[in-house]
């Protein structure tokens, strides 16, 4: 608790890998004595992975203004068979609990964990969140599907939640005048296609800070 209260009031944003609800619990007490001691500010204190954690946790990242910045792609059922069993079936319940820490009024955060993840391709991770299926569909319905979260949500997480988390939203996050121009151009509109065919969206231009930095071949 100490560190966390002698790196805010240095004025550094403190954000704790924690993967596990214990390891949540403690990164958000953490939090909470760091406000209690240095006094209420724009700390933008971040959890990151958020594998699982207690349903009483749940509320606090709202109460506390902390961000749950997540890595969608984790929840690949493809890879999680281990963690499923290292976890149990009641840990498991909250397992990337995206839907549930946003309608408790978390500010979401999503990104790629490259290079330990299986993917560091965006469009994965949308399907990930959207789907909670392999690339393949796999298992239908998906997994814990009721942590699938609306692509709105998902892609709001990695542009707006992003630039929030780093102190940019003045920039970065969106499209509006004043801000830098940094685009991405999809094959196809995200928001026409089927859920599950996200994971085959293809990258055919990026644009970094007004210049074109990637086209892809014909």
């Amino acid at each position: 608790n100490h560190i966390v209260v002698w790196a805010d009031r240095a004025g550094l944003q403190v954000y704790i890998h924690a993967i596990g609800d214990r390891a949540v619990r403690m990164s958000l007490d953490a939090f909470e004595n760091a406000v209690k001691v240095n006094g209420k500010k724009d700390s933008r204190f971040r959890v990151e992975h958020i594998e699982t954690l207690a349903a009483a946790d749940v509320p606090r990242f709202s109460q506390l203004g902390v961000l749950a910045s997540m890595m969608p792609i984790h929840a690949d059922p493809g890879t999680n068979e281990v963690w499923v069993r290292a976890a149990g079936p009641e840990r498991t319940q909250r397992a990337f609990a995206w839907r549930l820490l946003g309608r408790a009024g978390a500010r979401l955060v999503f990104s790629s964990d490259w290079p330990s993840a299986i993917s560091v391709k965006p469009v994965d991770g949308l399907h990930s969140a959207v789907n909670r299926t392999t690339a393949d569909g796999q298992p239908a319905g998906g997994w814990i599907p009721e942590q699938r979260v609306p692509l709105e949500t998902a892609l709001a997480a990695y542009t707006r939640g992003g630039a929030y988390a780093q102190f940019a939203e003045k920039t970065l996050g969106t499209l509006e005048p004043g801000k830098f121009a940094d685009i991405i151009v999809l094959s196809e509109n995200p928001f026409q296609i089927k859920p599950l065919e996200l994971h085959a969206l293809r990258v055919l231009k990026t644009v970094f800070n007004g210049s074109m930095v990637y086209e892809a071949a014909p």
